[in-house]
């Protein structure tokens, strides 16, 4: 989140608004990975919670809002969840918004020109799911 926010700065000159869209799925998607690879195992004593889903409850609510999770609440894991194709795709589609929204907002420049290919490419595999 911190390269994302220095890079719109550094590119855009601006500052990224962090209560908008991408900005706030872009959190949430990182949230995610930070969770599901740098899971701590002393994190339920720290916290005073007794499962892995009450450690989890604020991320796996979130993501229920946007009706993505499984169905399947006796699944064993939180992780098993999110791993529906749903999720996958929203994943994809969050960091499409995240890149097009830096590479848009660049000065027109040989550079621009640059990040327009590699965004115009990006989106179009991401307009595929």
């Amino acid at each position: 989140e911190s390269k994302f926010t220095l890079a719109k700065w550094i590119l855009l000159g601006r500052n990224t608004d962090r209560s908008g869209q991408p900005y706030q799925d872009f959190a949430l998607l990182t949230r995610l990975r930070n969770d599901l690879v740098h899971t701590k195992p002393n994190q339920l004593f720290v916290h005073g919670k007794t499962t892995n889903e009450e450690a989890h409850e604020d991320l796996i609510k979130k993501f229920r809002n946007k009706k993505i999770l499984a169905n399947d609440r006796d699944s064993g894991s939180w992780t098993y969840l999110v791993q529906t194709k749903a999720v996958a795709e929203w994943s994809c589609k969050t960091a499409a918004h995240v890149v097009n929204d830096l590479c848009t907002g660049v000065p027109q420049n040989n550079f621009k020109t640059v990040l327009d290919g590699v965004n115009a490419n990006f989106q179009s595999h991401v307009a595929t799911l």
